[in-house]
């Protein structure tokens, strides 16, 4: 299973969910909690590992392809481009290959 965004960068985490944010990076999206009609393969890796987690939540990568990257951060000197890792763009192009951007999501959660 691939799986996106697992490098360890709190820039990615403050993005997706608001998680280790400091209020630099403000989040694409508050959290959704888990979506309705997780595949079987999320749904086991979640009661393998997700039990007691925290800031379920998902995104579609078409929202992740329509957002401009270009904006400024609150410190209105640097660009989320420049911000979030090269690993955040390459897994985004990885998953743009996946299938139509609205039908193709990334659900994740953080452990404790």
């Amino acid at each position: 299973m691939f799986a996106p965004f697992s490098a360890q960068n709190y820039s990615v985490y403050s993005f997706l969910a608001g998680v280790r944010s400091d209020g630099s990076v403000p989040s694409l999206v508050p959290p959704r909690g888990l979506p309705i009609g997780l595949s079987e393969e999320v749904e086991e890796e979640f009661s393998l590992f997700g039990k007691g987690s925290h800031s379920q939540s998902w995104v579609t990568v078409k929202e992740l392809l329509d957002f401009d990257y270009e904006q400024l951060l609150p410190d209105g000197e640097t660009t989320y481009l420049r911000r979030l890792p090269q690993s955040f763009f390459a897994d985004l192009s990885e998953l743009h290959k996946m299938g139509k951007p609205d039908s193709v999501r990334v659900v994740f959660w953080f452990d404790n």
